[in-house]
């Protein structure tokens, strides 16, 4: 039998993972994309001399990259712990998908299936410990028309037809659900209106199958508060260790100032000691702005831009300069910090996190944006192609801020 790999999977991988993949798998790396692809499938075949592949380790693979790379929006949503049982139950599991139609038993046809007449499941892998279900990852295949390209000249090019790839994870014992989409070009603060059409039609779809009432992820709001207040103190600490020492001087100056011009309090109805001393610590921020964006041990991240809506409607935007210098440089972060930390709820928050190779002490910026709806959330991976190693980063970051407590 000889094993063949459609274009559309060729597309959606980067050159950089097909050269990971050899190299992880002892083959040669050098040479372009159509060259590191021959070599793969030849090795599966058992025609390339220097060495043979396993077709199972190369479906695993494209697995990986179709899970992960270009699904750079996260829809994540939960459903009740009522049904964590059923949920883990192989049984009732197997007797959902059977009742809709789809197979029961784990297989990868992602390597053969190209431009689907409808939405096809091509892929699905069950997980269990003993008897239990750990989670169920399942893949739908779909068409996807794509209108509006232009080329060089400015002339609109005939509708282009490719393979879009909508991956679930249900994590069982977590009661939660994971849909992944594409993100279409560089819309780091559009609304996705087509992405999320496709995801709540994916989600009827999963909730239908195995009854799964939703549950309310309001919490969210406050997990990103943690994440704000957690991340902004840390890359502040430096610049707050500086001012600390001088806090009987700014008090003193305060007051002398506080009596020379006739104010009669410095705590009310302004705290002014506290307010001189956050100027300082931001004027500090602001001359070394370098440094508080730089990575040191214990520093997950930095964060770039937050929205916030109070109890009366009224919102901010907080955000970088058009220099994109970052959120500790603008002048309404400063003025509704304070704000913010008494309702300790973000509506969407935007972060750079670092992440620290295993290979080496390289250390690069993953950049995210998180958005609470109604009964999702959505985490997005806002540049580049993202590995699963990049998102599993991301993802157990987020866990970190969702299991502490105040």
């Amino acid at each position: 039998m000889t094993y063949n790999i459609v274009k559309d999977v060729i597309n959606a991988i980067t050159v950089e993972q097909f050269r990971s993949f050899l190299r992880t798998n002892e083959l040669p790396v050098s040479g372009n994309k159509p060259e590191l692809v021959n070599r793969i499938m030849s090795s599966v075949n058992g025609t390339y001399e220097h060495g043979d592949l396993n077709i199972d380790i190369l479906d695993e693979f494209v697995a990986k990259e179709l899970a992960n790379g270009k699904q750079r929006l996260l829809f994540i949503s939960s459903f009740p712990e009522t049904s964590i049982e059923l949920m883990t139950d192989i049984e009732y599991v197997t007797k959902c998908l059977k009742t809709n139609g789809y197979p029961t038993r784990n297989f990868n046809n992602l390597r053969d299936i190209s431009l689907p007449a409808e939405a096809t499941l091509s892929y699905l892998n069950i997980q269990k410990y003993g008897n239990q279900v750990a989670n169920i990852s399942m893949c739908f295949a779909k068409t996807n028309t794509i209108t509006g390209i232009f080329d060089d000249e400015g002339i609109e090019l005939p509708p282009k037809n490719e393979t879009e790839y909508i991956w679930i994870e249900i994590l069982s014992n977590e009661a939660r659900i994971i849909i992944k989409t594409s993100a279409k070009g560089q819309m780091t603060f559009g609304t996705h209106h087509e992405a999320k059409e496709l995801h709540e039609e994916i989600e009827t779809m999963v909730r239908t199958m195995f009854s799964l009432a939703p549950s309310s992820i309001s919490h969210i709001k406050h997990v990103l508060y943690n994440m704000f207040k957690d991340l902004t103190e840390t890359a502040e600490k430096p610049y707050r260790n500086k001012v600390a020492p001088y806090k009987n001087e700014i008090e003193d100056f305060s007051k002398d100032l506080a009596e020379k011009i006739g104010l009669e309090s410095i705590a009310d109805p302004v705290n002014l000691p506290h307010r001189l001393t956050r100027l300082l610590e931001r004027a500090l921020i602001q001359q070394d702005f370098e440094g508080y964006e730089r990575y040191f041990e214990g520093k997950r991240g930095v964060v770039n831009r937050i929205y916030y809506s109070d109890a009366t409607g009224a919102t901010v935007n907080a955000r970088s300069s058009e220099r994109e210098e970052g959120i500790a440089v603008a002048d309404i972060y400063f003025d509704t910090k304070e704000s913010i930390e008494s309702r300790k709820i973000l509506d969407k928050i935007w972060v750079s996190w670092f992440y620290k190779s295993e290979q080496n002490d390289n250390v690069k910026k993953i950049e995210t944006k998180f958005e609470v709806h109604k009964n999702y959330f959505i985490l997005h991976f806002l540049y580049g192609y993202s590995t699963k190693e990049i998102q599993d980063h991301v993802l157990s970051n987020l866990r970190h801020y969702e299991e502490l407590r105040d």
